[in-house]
């Protein structure tokens, strides 16, 4: 239409990309023990969440953290966490877990000895050398077995 003024309201919204503001790194835990692995990051939202076991993306895993409780022997890996919006996806950080065994300690049956006799026990972690009450603690180049004596 000639001769008159027109005009139309326009609305412009900006987005903002992802930011990781932090994340958890490398963990060792033991078997049976608890880990969660966080990652923080802001953005317009909304933000999604995928957690990754090496390349493997782990389906139930879709929020900024990962708890895996119990912690097993096949947990050993590196993971990661892909965040996700309108703007793009930010890949974290890889973070190792490393997963350390329970020691087993097997001592063997229970015993009785006589007086002035011996038992010879498997110790695992440590041996005590010399004369009873044996003084001095030696970690290293021994077999893991001591002797104990009556009196």
């Amino acid at each position: 239409v000639c001769g008159s003024d027109m005009s139309d309201n326009i609305n412009i919204a900006v987005n903002n990309p992802i930011t990781v503001i932090s994340q958890s790194g490398d963990s060792s835990r033991c078997v049976d023990e608890s880990i969660t692995f966080d990652v923080n990051a802001v953005g317009t939202a909304p933000i999604t969440y995928q957690w990754y076991k090496g390349t493997a993306s782990l389906p139930s895993a879709t929020n900024s953290s990962l708890t895996i409780d119990p912690v097993s022997s096949t947990d050993a890996a590196s993971y990661s966490c892909t965040i996700t919006n309108s703007c793009g996806t930010v890949i974290s950080t890889s973070k190792t877990l490393t997963v350390n065994t329970n020691p087993v300690v097997a001592l063997g049956n229970d015993t009785t000895f006589c007086e002035g006799g011996y038992v010879v026990l498997s110790a695992g972690s440590g041996l005590y050398k010399g004369s009873p009450p044996y003084p001095t603690m030696v970690t290293e180049g021994l077999s893991d077995q001591i002797a104990a004596y009556g009196k």
